[in-house]
């Protein structure tokens, strides 16, 4: 069974945030994107951690981060595309 995701953030961090997501795609060509939009300002940080899991054969993904560091803030970005056991065929959208 197909599966598609979208995933549509912003974060306005003014002190420390720890966010993590990980969305598990199972079926045949299933689809997961996100975006995910910050401003950070003062000694702020966000630290943020994605994980796509992908079972499915023809899976895509795809994430995107941007924003904006004011002042000390600061941000860590980890994005990992994990490929299980029979995903085959999958790309990047």
């Amino acid at each position: 069974m197909m599966q598609r995701r979208n995933w549509y953030s912003l974060n306005l961090a003014e002190s420390a945030l720890m966010w993590e997501l990980e969305p598990e795609l199972v079926g045949r060509k299933s689809e997961y994107r996100s975006a995910t939009g910050y401003l950070c300002k003062g000694d702020s940080l966000l630290d943020m951690n994605f994980v796509t899991n992908e079972w499915g054969k023809k899976v895509s993904s795809n994430m995107d981060a941007s924003g904006v560091l004011l002042d000390n803030s600061t941000k860590v970005y980890r994005g990992t595309i994990d490929f299980k056991e029979g995903a085959k065929g999958c790309k990047r959208l």
